[in-house]
């Protein structure tokens, strides 16, 4: 009879496979290190999507760094915290915040301090100054050992951000870069401002995305860069699902041979 569920996590680890009740027992099978994906690029080359994508093919958690930095900048700007002079109180937040992810029916949520702020962080007020919190050293760190601690202690995951294989993660078993030109991208960041219902005009948005650009390979600390170790896609003409595929392979392939 085949009523018995075995949970394989050797690869992937919420492959769930039927087997013979009589041949096999429920066991828990996992390699000695978890897995770690990191996919890095710039805005709006779809970091996001496919990383969150790939998680649920692969069965590994999402880990969206660029949704925690934009939550504690919505935060500082709510708790009226100046972020051109205050870079104590900066680090401070970024240190006490409590940022939950909270997958429902209509997607995943981000909730900062037990408000739902998934849409209100994607503002361009919020991209605007979220430099301020990128950039400052202590609230940086504070970042990076919640990502750090955030992984160890759910295991297989897939982070994407800006120097998640540079700086992060920089031994994960698998780096991406993940790229595309300047007006697809600036296309794909309008596509997500009007699904939340914000009225901006293309040329303001491609204008954001060529600052954004500039700004973040010269920023002083975790700046975006493209390491040998990392694997490049441009996904300039790629759908979501070829972007994917590419990318669950390349992962399939490294995984078979640890």
């Amino acid at each position: 009879m085949w009523n018995e569920e075995l949970k394989f996590t050797a690869f992937f680890p919420h492959s769930t496979f039927l087997v013979p009740n009589s041949t096999f027992r429920l066991v828990r099978v996992r390699r000695l290190q978890d897995m770690i994906v990191t996919i890095d690029g710039p805005c709006g080359s779809g970091k996001s999507t496919v990383a969150r994508e790939l998680a649920e093919r692969l069965g590994f958690e999402y880990l969206d760094t660029g949704a925690m930095y934009r939550a504690v900048t919505w935060k500082a700007t709510e708790t009226g915290v100046d972020l051109e002079q205050d870079t104590d109180s900066i680090a401070e937040l970024a240190q006490k915040v409590r940022i939950d992810f909270y997958d429902g029916k209509n997607g995943r949520r981000i909730i900062c301090d037990g408000r739902d702020v998934t849409t209100a962080i994607r503002s361009p007020e919020v991209t605007r100054k979220i430099k301020y919190i990128a950039d400052e050293p202590a609230a940086r760190k504070a970042m990076m050992n919640l990502q750090r601690a955030h992984a160890k202690r759910v295991g297989d995951i897939v982070a994407e951000g800006r120097d998640q294989g540079s700086v992060v993660f920089p031994d994960a078993e698998v780096k991406f870069f993940l790229d595309a030109d300047i007006k697809t991208r600036a296309e794909r960041r309008l596509s997500d401002f009007r699904s939340g219902r914000l009225d901006i005009e293309f040329d303001e948005v491609l204008e954001d995305i060529r600052q954004r650009d500039m700004a973040d390979r010269a920023r002083p600390v975790g700046a975006l860069r493209c390491t040998e170790s990392m694997k490049k896609i441009d996904s300039t003409g790629m759908g979501v699902e070829e972007v994917v595929s590419e990318m669950a392979n390349i992962v399939r392939q490294v995984a078979s041979s640890c």
